[in-house]
């Protein structure tokens, strides 16, 4: 979950990432007059996903790399893309 740090951005959309000792902290602010809260969450969500993707296994290429959750993948490839049917 996201969680509200600052009250303004200097960008439209600003990802701070540091090292810590247990691990990675990141932020993540953005525009809310060109985001919403939904759009920014799934944006944090996909960098996650990257993220543990390329941990699991270093060797995978870039372009392998799971942006969309199996939800989305789904939505997209059979909500917006029916099977064909007979007329």
């Amino acid at each position: 979950p996201l969680r509200s740090g600052r009250a303004t951005t200097h960008f439209d959309l600003d990802l701070s990432v540091s090292e810590q000792a247990d691990g990675l902290s990141a932020s993540l602010s953005y525009a809310t007059a060109l985001f919403d809260r939904g759009t920014v969450e799934r944006f944090a969500d996909a960098f996650v996903r990257v993220l543990d993707a390329m941990t699991r296994d270093g060797a995978v290429p870039v372009s392998r790399l799971p942006l969309l959750s199996d939800g989305d993948r789904d939505a997209i490839v059979d909500g917006f893309n029916p099977a064909p049917t007979a007329f």
